[in-house]
């Protein structure tokens, strides 16, 4: 049975519709996975007709690199909010608020890091290279606050801040893809954040204490 367009959707703004559709998508791509989920169960999940999903995207691809686009974007914001300067003050602070805000913009699709990965590669597209431009954009925002700490002699200078950069997005990676897989082993809410403070702490501050 075609299930009725949900009440007062004609009079929501553009953007409106349009996000709530996307969040529909990632729910049921994280769900289901991109090649199981059908335009039916995102537009279930929405509360709308098929037409009303085709209304706004053309083809459940073009779902799919709208969402990865938004959560890359959504994510940049995070980035363009980071203050030069606050690597010197307190790096741990830095490092770790960074790294938090990151993880909430990624998972602001409703799908795990694993998952999200799956998306990206499988679509190949602009939605892949704006993940893509992100992460190298991660990597940098990650190594200027490290080169200020060093500056402030307050981070060790055993590495440059480049490759402790690297180092930190993989523990960041790892950490939170262990607690998707093996969510029995690490608890993402308290073990996750205890884990990166004290890999912050043993890569780039101990030596400099």
């Amino acid at each position: 049975m075609a299930r009725a367009q949900r009440s007062g959707w004609k009079k929501m703004p553009e953007e409106v519709r349009r996000a709530a559709i996307l969040a529909a998508a990632g729910a049921a791509f994280g769900e289901l996975g991109f090649e199981k989920a059908s335009v039916q169960d995102i537009a279930e999940r929405a509360g709308l007709t098929k037409g009303g999903v085709y209304f706004h995207f053309e083809s459940k691809e073009a779902l799919r690199t709208a969402l990865l686009k938004g959560v890359a974007a959504e994510a940049s914001a995070v980035l363009a909010r980071v203050e030069p300067g606050v690597g010197a003050e307190d790096p741990a602070a830095a490092l770790l608020g960074l790294m938090e805000e990151m993880a909430r913009a990624l998972g602001g699709a409703g799908m795990s890091a694993v998952k999200l990965m799956e998306l990206a590669n499988g679509e190949g597209g602009e939605g892949r290279a704006a993940l893509m431009a992100l992460y190298v954009a991660f990597h940098g925002a990650l190594a200027d606050l490290i080169g200020e700490a060093q500056a402030a002699g307050k981070a060790t200078r055993r590495l440059p801040p480049a490759t402790l950069a690297r180092l930190l997005l993989a523990v960041f990676d790892g950490l939170h893809m262990q607690a998707e897989l093996v969510a029995e082993q690490i608890d993402r809410a308290a073990g996750v954040p205890a884990l990166l403070e004290a890999a912050v702490r043993k890569l780039l501050l101990e030596e400099a204490a």
